[in-house]
């Protein structure tokens, strides 16, 4: 039993000391700003941020006839922070000299954040493989977290992978010499994202200590309160499943090696705008898990590396190269009316729409038949001139523009490219 406990601690204090600007434009006579940038004021800022990490686990291994290996691991873990923040400022110091706030007699403005978060979880794996020629492991996860309310707070996230060492078999050994080693492997895996980017999720606030810069008494700011943006009371964990088929090879004793992989990546409940709301709606809209994504890739690696003599000692190199594509395509998303302003269902991540080029105008006869044959409003009132670029009218209307700026009619926009870039590869060498 393994016990592993670990306190962080961390606090800063920022100090901020702001002077009147003191100028002159003319000799023997002195003016002051003390507006905007130029306020005189001291302000301190206080962070604090304590973290405890506790993991508690055992291990158990056993062997049965030199050949059949188990190894069990189960365990607890947790994860609990807190963070606060405190900022005060005073406005007119007595002395420029001093930096205090005994020394000031102004407005006093005050803001605080406090935000506590805790992770627990537990977890298990198994391992087996007989003689190092058939590999099993079978892992899971049981995660909660304080970010989503009770009944959303909790994952369960398996993953499990398989393997064959098909040159362990007896039928490889005519080649083993030439193949040292053969592996087919497949996997599943799941994890579990919580970040939201906000510690109390789905938990509507009211931000107090608000102040307005004029006063209905003579003598004091008007203060006030204001909620936060609407949030969605159900969110929960995004999830990550993997299914991943490889092979790794090596050969003419481990110098030249292969690995090969196939993957599909389904990333499900991912957080999104819930619906596209009218504007007198008046907030934003809140996020929900309500987007899906789909990735399929593949990756292949080649390596060789070997020594020779030189000079009396061996000389070490290693050369390898890798290649891979991926594809991800949003397989679920709120908007059906696929509107372009958005994401939608069927969409390739990182798409990019325009218009189809057909040349440059050349002369100004060119340019009046093009404007005198399609309407061109929608892009610029002004004409074409000789060496705009002409664009395709794709969808016949003698009309350039994105139509309806939906999937179904994006007039004469069309796909025209992809910011995600196809076909990676690395080159590396060392010695």
């Amino acid at each position: 039993m393994t016990v592993d406990y670990s306190y962080k601690y961390r606090g800063r204090l920022n100090k901020v000391r702001n002077h009147n600007l003191h100028y002159s434009n003319k000799q023997g006579e002195e003016k002051t700003i003390v507006t905007g940038n130029f306020k005189d004021y001291y302000r301190e800022n206080h962070y604090e941020d304590n973290e405890h990490n506790l993991n508690v686990y055992g291990t158990y291994t056993h062997t049965w006839n030199k050949a059949h290996n188990f190894t069990a691991l189960a365990g607890y873990q947790y994860r609990g922070a807190r963070n606060t923040y405190l900022s005060l400022q005073q406005l007119a110091l007595l002395s420029e000299n001093l930096s205090s706030f005994a020394n000031a007699t102004g407005d006093i403005t005050r803001s605080q954040t406090i935000s506590e978060w805790r992770n627990s979880g537990f977890f298990g794996r198994v391992n087996y493989d007989y003689k190092s020629r058939y590999l099993l492991e079978v892992s899971a996860r049981y995660d909660g977290t304080s970010r989503f309310r009770s009944d959303h707070r909790w994952v369960f996230v398996p993953s499990a992978s398989a393997g064959w060492r098909i040159s362990e078999e007896n039928f490889w050994e005519p080649i083993r010499d030439v193949v040292d080693n053969t592996k087919i492997r497949l996997s599943y895996g799941k994890l579990g994202n919580q970040n939201t980017g906000d510690t109390y999720a789905y938990l509507e606030e009211i931000v107090t200590g608000q102040t307005l810069n004029y006063t209905l008494d003579g003598t004091s700011k008007l203060q006030y309160s204001k909620p936060s943006d609407p949030k969605t009371s159900y969110l929960t964990w995004e999830t990550i499943a993997t299914w991943n088929i490889g092979l790794d090879m090596s050969f003419l004793n481990n110098r030249l090696t292969f690995t090969g992989d196939y993957f599909i990546r389904n990333t499900e409940g991912m957080l999104a705008d819930s619906y596209e709301l009218p504007g007198v709606f008046g907030a934003k809209t809140p996020d929900e898990n309500c987007a899906d994504l789909r990735t399929n890739g593949w990756e292949l690696y080649l390596g060789w590396n070997d020594s020779f003599a030189l000079m009396g000692k061996r000389f070490n190199y290693t050369v390898s190269a890798t290649l891979g594509d991926n594809k991800t395509v949003f397989t679920k998303f709120n908007n059906p009316e696929k509107n372009l302003s958005n994401h939608y269902e069927g969409k390739v991540l990182g798409e990019i729409w325009g218009y189809r080029a057909d040349g440059l105008i050349q002369t100004q006869a060119e340019a009046d038949e093009y404007n005198n044959t399609y309407d061109l409003s929608f892009i610029s009132g002004k004409p074409w001139t000789p060496g705009d670029v002409k664009y395709r009218d794709l969808n016949g209307d003698k009309k350039i523009n994105n139509g309806l700026n939906t999937l179904d009619d994006m007039g004469d926009m069309t796909v025209i490219g992809n910011t995600t870039p196809r076909y990676q590869y690395t080159i590396n060498g060392s010695i």
